[in-house]
């Protein structure tokens, strides 16, 4: 009986041996497992940075090559236009609306950008010289014509544009004295004065 009782508490011993030591090893399992996880996401995690470290380089070297390519077309348009362009407001006006969103996108270098901004100062005498032309101010009325050169030189002086209410006050009188006198005008003033007032709201500012 003595022996029987031995054996138990020896086979006892033995069970608590073995399923201490399945714990053990199912703990250290698990540890390895979480680690292998641990690590492979700490790898997917620097493959994915670099990923997009990479396409953030190759997007950056892209639009670099794009810039220099677009700068001296984009200065030399301008140029051509301001020299041989006739007065075309709205076709003018678009043009600087596409240019500066391509600045907006690909940064253009400060001399540019700052070629991009005078231009609407050339867009404004496209307007004056329209205004001229459509009245017929300098045979028409010298002292409005004279006017008018004085306010959009004044302005553009200053680096700002001429206020729509100060055109409209020299060539509104002018336009109706045409009109009641039946010599009519040979374009809409009112239409361009509204064209006026939209562009010097978009680019007054800028």
């Amino acid at each position: 009986m003595l022996l029987k009782g031995t054996e138990q508490v020896l086979l006892d011993q033995i069970d608590r041996t073995i399923s201490m030591y399945q714990w053990t090893v199912g703990i250290f399992i698990s540890i390895i497992l979480a680690a292998v996880g641990f690590f492979s996401y700490i790898q997917w995690k620097m493959k994915k940075d670099q990923e997009q470290k990479i396409k953030k380089e190759i997007l950056t070297d892209v639009s670099n090559d794009i810039t220099k390519v677009l700068e001296p077309l984009i200065s030399n348009s301008l140029e051509q236009t301001t020299i041989i362009g006739y007065p075309n407001y709205k076709q003018n006006i678009e043009t600087l609306k596409s240019f500066l969103e391509l600045d907006s996108k690909y940064a253009f270098s400060e001399n540019l950008r700052k070629q991009l901004l005078s231009w609407k100062y050339k867009i404004s005498k496209d307007f004056k010289l329209r205004f001229e032309r459509a009245l017929d101010l300098t045979i028409y009325d010298t002292e409005a014509s004279q006017r008018l050169d004085t306010l959009f030189a004044t302005s553009i002086d200053v680096k700002r544009l001429p206020e729509l209410e100060k055109i409209s006050r020299i060539i509104s009188p002018v336009a109706e004295k045409r009109k009641t006198s039946g010599i009519g005008n040979y374009e809409d003033v009112n239409e361009m004065l509204q064209d006026y007032k939209m562009f010097y709201d978009k680019f007054k500012d800028l």
